[in-house]
Formats: structure tokens, C-alpha cells, sequence
């Protein structure tokens, strides 16, 4: 298919250096010139005659060479410029939608001087802006050089797709002849490329490729060809692969034909299912999950449970995943929606509970009248299980104006954790219709019941609950106090350190007293009940921490800023600490600092993340060496597995505070879409009540922000 050779060029005659600025200007100029009426020259008619009478009378190829020629010229005079950068990008991009000889000579010479060949990349797209088939040559070389990177392979491979005709056929012939026509970055490069078209004729005349090399190879394949949809050969490969191919193989192929809705897929499925009697293995229930998901065949509900109970264990994170992917594409099935929430919900097995749950998160308004129905009946005798699915379906079973009802049963119950669960539904629903309960709760014995109570009263201020709230100045220590503290000064607008300083104030001014404006109050940070020590400056007031460190490769590199403020100048920033050095001096001096009757863990993490200690341990003289010894001797190295940082800091029921410090995007773990993970940490602390404190070194994160505020913590960004 197509020419393979080389193609024939007509000569290129030109200098060896060409001011094209300079040129490009003398040539419109000439242009312009050209095209005025001979009398207007001799006659001495103005310039704006002379003007007017060009624009009447240029011919349409005089025109599009001015305009060529002044493309030309606009971009030489910011294509070196720094700090044009963008600028230039955009009238690179303008230059080559001019299809004009000169403008094809001008890309000519820019692509065959481009050093290093990533600078290639922006003419390689200007030149793909129109078909220029006498640059075939030169961008077919680009593509097969071996010091050019797959960003540029790929913009070459572009390239000659918008050529049409020859070079397109002649892409199209290479990837048919395998790994025998080119080497494999070339090949993937020109994939991509030709995948990215959208266009059907050419996609389709690919799926030979299929036929080719290993099992993994044509795993690759079928990922790359992930965003095909509904051209017919790609179709038959797929049903062919899953019919023949390994079983990993045979599950993408078939969950591909599910997303496109392919009517083979149901019955592919059962030929499938037929294969693994056994089970199948992680990475094979994970595309499972998603192609049932989509067939929508009742028969396969159950495989969802089975396959995603496999989450439970800690080593399957690709299953949570598969599931958090899937739950969109399930909602729309609102037999499957019943399903889970009958069937799913009431399973003796945790792990398929757990899916159900998870499948369930985006389950439509029709469907959350039974399923609050369902919780319903779960909750009359409220055990941890049925608490989970409260927490965990809150923000479904919140569409249904009937719930709240349910969440004012639970924050009346005796049990404690019951209670605190309520009162912490209640109050991020908006509701203040517990403020009574709220008030009795402030002298539980269990910390986390105190704590709910608290920020609900926090949220929900009435001058009744200031007396009650400074009974209890001198009964708190550590974060509650700090709380406390919060809770007192929104109510009042002042602040004091002792229970008899708040009655002697109260004393005066209780009478007719009217709560502050609540936008003069808002977002004040609780004081720090004389605590010196901080961590980045957050001051540490908690009796029970956890520090999660950040040990990815990124944290080798230098911080910007400097103790007093300001930042560094580039010179000095070469030879300024690592980042690593600053959360491990940082820490090193918090630690240092700690009382002894404070309990800590510091919880090092990058591909994976582990503890210190089992559980926190008092700052004695020993573990206090221990643990500062283990600091000190803190290497990085690794991805940024933030989420599974937070789990194990969840996991200690001791932690009540926890202080997250990274300096990257979640990257690895069992989840690293950021909000997903905000997701899981907000539905864990409605049963825990723990407070994040973030810090983003090199980075402004959003997903910092979100914990720390979502959990009553302080986010602080360090340059």
C-alpha cells in the first residue's frame, strides 16, 4: 500500500544564511509597490491614495504573498525572545496556516536547523497546519531519527497524516509491516498520531496490526486504540481478541466492546467467564468490573460483588479503582442500582458491602428513596457496618428530604459513636435542629462525641450554648482545647486562657448580650493554649500526632524560599537546601521541642507508606532519640502515594491530628485522583473527627486545601 521509496524533490536554491525579517519586509514593500497604478507613481498621489488604490487593485497572489512575507516578518522579531515565548508560539501557528511557497521554504529551514530536535515540535505543527507534500522527505527523516524524542516523532507522524494522499499511505504501509518497517518508538509514536485523527478510514486500515507480535504487544495496542469507537474493523479485532486472545487480553477487548456498546458483548461475556472458572486473576476482575457495568445483563450483577469484594485486601487497589470508575456507568442502570442497594448492601461479605457502596456513590435522585429505605432499616439497630453506609452514602441519601429525620434518630442514641456520627451528618447537611443535643454532648467521655459536639456548635451559635461551652475551658488539653477556644471566640468575638476569666466576662456581659456578626468571627484559627512548639509554623497543640513525610524523588529538589521570607536568587537557590532537608529539619525541631506527655508517629511514604511505630508512642527521653535518629536518616526515593500515607495515619485509632507534608500530586497508591481521595478522607472522619494539617512545598495544591479545610486544619504553602 503506497510508495515506499524516495520521493523525487524539485531543487531548493538559496543562500546559505537568510535574514528572513529583513527580506520578508523588502518583499512585501515590493509587493505593494508593484501593484500601484503607474499614474499614482508619477502623478505624486499621497500615501493614502497610493494606500487605497493597492487595496482596489492587488491581485489575489500578490496578496497572499504580502501576507506570507509579513507572517514571516511578525514572527522573526519575537522568535528569539524569551520572554515572547507565547506570543511567538501563536504567530508560528498563524504562519502556518498560510499555504504559500514561502512559507513552505521558511518551515523548511527552521526544521532542518532546530537544535534540540524537541524544538522541532512547534514548526513540526505549523507545518501540519496545511498539506505541504514537498516537506514529506525532510519529516519522514525527522520521524525515523533516533535522537528525536516521541513528542517529536509524534508531531513528525502528525505531520504527515495532514499531507494526504502519499505520506499518509505511506505511514499507514510502515505500522502494517510491523516491527519489520520501523522500531517500536517509531511505530507508537506514528499510532498515536494517526489515532488522534479521528479519522475512520485510517484507523480502520490499522487493524491488521492486531494480528502482530506478543500478547503484551497487543495489550499495548489495545490501550493505545482505548478511544476508537464504532469503527467496524477495530470491532472485529476486539471480538477476535477476546475470543483468542490471553485472558488479560480477551478482558480489555471486551470491555472496550461494552463501552462501544457492541451487541457481541454479552455474548462474548459468557465465552469469557467460560475461560476462568477458577476466578479471575486482579488486572482481569478490574476491566470485568467496568464491562459489566456497561452490558447491563442482570445474570452478571453478582460477578460486581464477587469480583469487587477482591478490594478488600489492601494489595488490590486496581479494584477500588475499577469500582470508583464504574460507579458513573452503573448509575445509569437503575436495575443495577436496586440491586446493589437490596442485594448488595445486606451481602454477609464486607469487601462486596464495600462495592455495593462504592457502585452506589453516584446512583441517580429516582434511586435514593429505596436506598434511604434500606439504611433505614439498617440503622434501627446502628451497628459499625450500618454507620459505614451512613457515612459512606451520606452525600446520596441527602438528596431524599426524609433522611435528615434519620440523622436526628442517630444524634438522639445513647451510643456515643452513634451520636457523634449524627450530629456530624447534621451538620454538614445544614441542619440546626440539634443544637439541644449538641449542648448535652459537650461532657461525653469519649473525645470524639466532644469534638462533634463542638465544631456543631461552631457551626450553629446561640448565646445559650456560651456558658455551657466555658464549663468546659478547663476540662479540655491539647486540639479540643484549641477547639474549644474556636468555638468561644465565634460566639463571643473575644478570647480567654481560664474558666474563671470566661466567667468573670460572661458575668458582664451576659445580659442583652447579641452574638457577634458571624463575617467578623468566621475562619478564625483557635488559639494555641500557650504551645510554642509548630511545625511550619502550624502551631502543634495536639496530644496525639501523626507526621506524613513525603519521600519522592521530586523532594530533591532546592526550595525557593528563605527563613525570613523572600526568595532566593537563582545562583544561591543552586547551592540553598533540598526539600527533603527542610521537612526534616522542620520536624527534627518540632520533635525536639515536644512535651513528654505527647504521643507521635512519623509515617514516611513515596511508592508505599510505613510507619515508624505501630501506634503512637509518648515522647519519652528514649523514643524521642528514636525517633529523631530515624529523621535524620530519612532518603528519598519513590512516587507520592498520598492517599495511602492518610490511610495508615487513619488506621492508628489513637491519632486525632495529622500533619500531611508533599510536595507533588498523588502519583501512586490505590488512588491518586485528588478528589477521590478528599472523598474517602471526608467519609472516614465522619466517624474519626481527626484534624489534617497540610503543607505543600513547591506546590499550591488544591487537594491540600480540600483536607485541610474540610477538617477543621490549617493548609500552608511554602515556596
Amino acid at each position: 500500500m503506497g510508495y515506499n521509496g524516495p520521493l523525487p524533490r524539485p531543487p531548493i536554491v538559496r543562500p546559505h544564511s537568510i535574514h528572513w525579517s529583513g527580506i520578508a519586509a523588502g518583499l512585501l514593500c515590493a509587493i505593494v509597490l508593484s501593484a500601484l497604478p503607474l499614474r499614482s507613481q508619477q502623478s505624486g498621489a499621497t500615501a493614502t491614495e497610493a494606500g487605497n488604490a493597492a487595496a482596489e487593485t492587488v491581485d489575489p497572489a500578490a496578496a497572499l504573498a504580502a501576507r506570507a512575507a509579513q507572517a514571516i516578518a511578525d514572527f522573526e522579531a519575537v522568535r528569539h525572545r524569551k520572554d515572547q515565548k507565547r506570543q511567538a508560539d501563536k504567530l508560528l501557528l498563524w504562519l502556518g496556516e498560510i499555504d504559500h511557497e514561502s512559507i513552505t521554504r521558511y518551515l523548511e529551514e527552521r526544521l532542518e536547523e532546530t537544535t534540540p530536535k524537541n524544538e522541532a515540535i512547534a514548526f513540526l505543527r505549523a507545518i501540519a497546519r496545511v498539506a505541504r507534500p514537498d516537506l514529506q522527505h525532510e519529516v519522514w527523516t525527522l520521524l525515523h531519527d533516533a535522537d528525536a524524542s516521541g513528542a517529536v516523532k509524534q508531531a513528525a507522524a502528525a505531520a504527515l497524516l495532514t499531507m494526504g494522499g502519499r505520506a499518509s499511505d505511506r505511514v499507514v504501509s510502515m505500522l502494517r509491516k510491523g516491527s519489520d518497517a520501523a522500531k517500536d518508538d517509531v511505530r507508537l509514536a506514528a499510532l498515536n498520531a494517526v489515532i488522534a485523527t479521528g479519522d475512520a478510514a485510517l484507523i480502520q486500515a490499522l487493524a491488521p496490526v492486531f494480528e502482530q507480535g506478543t500478547s503484551k504487544d497487543k495489550v499495548t495496542l489495545l490501550r493505545l486504540f482505548e478511544p476508537v469507537r464504532e469503527v467496524a474493523a477495530i470491532s472485529d479485532a476486539r471480538a477476535r481478541l477476546v475470543r483468542n486472545g490471553s485472558l488479560i487480553l480477551s478482558a480489555i477487548a471486551w470491555r472496550q466492546l461494552a463501552v462501544e456498546s457492541d451487541p457481541r458483548a454479552a455474548d462474548l461475556a459468557i465465552d469469557l467467564l467460560e475461560r476462568m472458572p477458577d476466578g479471575p486473576t486482579v488486572d482481569v476482575a478490574a476491566e470485568m468490573i467496568a464491562g459489566i457495568s456497561l452490558v447491563r445483563d442482570p445474570e452478571l450483577y453478582p460477578l460486581l460483588l464477587r469480583y469487587g469484594a477482591m478490594a478488600a485486601d489492601a494489595k488490590n487497589g486496581a479494584i477500588k479503582r475499577a469500582l470508583r470508575a464504574a460507579a458513573p456507568l452503573a448509575a445509569k442502570d437503575m436495575e443495577l442500582m436496586r440491586y446493589m442497594a437490596k442485594t448488595g448492601l445486606e451481602h454477609s461479605d464486607r469487601g462486596a458491602r464495600e462495592a455495593a457502596m462504592l457502585l452506589l456513590r453516584e446512583a441517580p435522585a429516582e434511586a435514593v428513596a429505596p436506598l434511604v429505605q434500606r439504611i433505614r432499616k439498617k440503622l434501627r439497630k446502628p451497628r459499625k457496618e450500618a454507620l459505614d453506609l451512613a457515612a459512606g452514602l451520606h452525600d446520596i441519601l441527602a438528596k431524599d428530604p426524609t433522611w435528615k429525620k434519620d440523622l436526628l434518630a442517630l444524634a438522639r442514641s445513647s451510643d456515643a459513636e452513634v451520636r457523634a456520627v449524627g450530629l456530624t451528618l447534621l451538620r454538614e447537611l445544614g441542619s440546626d435542629e440539634a443544637i439541644e443535643i449538641a449542648q448535652k454532648s459537650l461532657g461525653a467521655r469519649e473525645w470524639e462525641l466532644r469534638t462533634a459536639a463542638v465544631r456543631y456548635l461552631t457551626n450553629f451559635r446561640t448565646v445559650a450554648s456560651i456558658p455551657l461551652l466555658i464549663a468546659r475551658v478547663d476540662q479540655e488539653d491539647g486540639r479540643l482545647a484549641a477547639e474549644l477556644g474556636t468555638a468561644l471566640f465565634v460566639h463571643t468575638g473575644t478570647r480567654w486562657w481560664k474558666e474563671q476569666d470566661w466567667k468573670d466576662w460572661w458575668i458582664k456581659h451576659k445580659s442583652g448580650f447579641v452574638l457577634p456578626h458571624e463575617e467578623t468571627v468566621r475562619g478564625a484559627m483557635a488559639g494555641t493554649g500557650g504551645q510554642t512548639s509548630a511545625y511550619f509554623g502550624i502551631p502543634l497543640v495536639s496530644k496525639k500526632v501523626a507526621f506524613l513525610i513525603d519521600l519522592s524523588g521530586s523532594m530533591n529538589a532546592r526550595i525557593k524560599s528563605v527563613a525570613g521570607g523572600g526568595t532566593l536568587a537563582p545562583e544561591e537557590r543552586e547551592k540553598g537546601r533540598r526539600r527533603i532537608d527542610a521537612a526534616k529539619d522542620e520536624l527534627t525541631a518540632a520533635l525536639a521541642k515536644i512535651p513528654s506527655n505527647f504521643a507521635v508517629n512519623v509515617i514516611p511514604y513515596s511508592n508505599g507508606a510505613k510507619p515508624h511505630w505501630n501506634e503512637l508512642r509518648e515522647v519519652d527521653d528514649e523514643n524521642r532519640k528514636e525517633i529523631l535518629d530515624f529523621v535524620r536518616k530519612l532518603r528519598v526515593n519513590g512516587g507520592t502515594n498520598i492517599y495511602g500515607a492518610l490511610e495508615a495515619a487513619f488506621a492508628d485509632p489513637s491519632v486525632d491530628t495529622i500533619y500531611l507534608l508533599t510536595d507533588g500530586e498523588p502519583s501512586v497508591g490505590d488512588i491518586v485522583v485528588p478528589d477521590e481521595i478528599a472523598d474517602e478522607v471526608r467519609r472516614w472522619n465522619r466517624l474519626r473527627q481527626i484534624v489534617v494539617h497540610t503543607i505543600g512545598i513547591g506546590i499550591d495544591s488544591d487537594l491540600l486545601k480540600r483536607l485541610a479545610e474540610e477538617s477543621g486544619g490549617v493548609y500552608k504553602f511554602v515556596p
